[in-house]
């Protein structure tokens, strides 16, 4: 019996049919195709994982990032509600941070813009 790393033989004795050859072909090239495929998936997996650490703090970074933003904006209509009033505090705390949104937003489009 042959190992399945083997080729199998062009024929048995005598010419094989076209049909058995071309079926041959198209085996061997889902054959190829398929570890190929393994080789690129392994590949990509070898050049991620060293970085999965380092996302993770990322990500953990952003969350507490949020965090101390809406602290600071909560802080804000607190201390401005003092001065005038809460709902004005509220209204212009938020002002200011859709203010800030919005420069960013407007900023990463322009930058997106550019790079087309």
């Amino acid at each position: 019996m042959r190992e399945s790393g083997e080729p199998k033989p062009a024929h048995s004795g005598e010419d094989a049919p076209i049909e058995d050859l071309l079926g041959r072909v198209v085996g061997d090239a889902r054959d190829l195709a398929e570890a190929e495929l393994a080789l690129v998936k392994a590949k990509a997996v070898s050049e991620v994982t060293p970085y999965r650490t380092p996302m993770v703090l990322f990500v953990l970074a952003a969350l507490f990032f949020t965090a101390a933003i809406t602290t600071f904006c909560i802080t804000l209509a607190l201390w401005l509600g003092e001065l005038v009033g809460p709902l004005g505090g509220g209204l212009i705390a938020t002002g200011i941070a859709l203010l800030i949104a919005g420069i960013l937003a407007l900023t990463a489009r322009g930058k997106i813009a550019r790079l087309r």
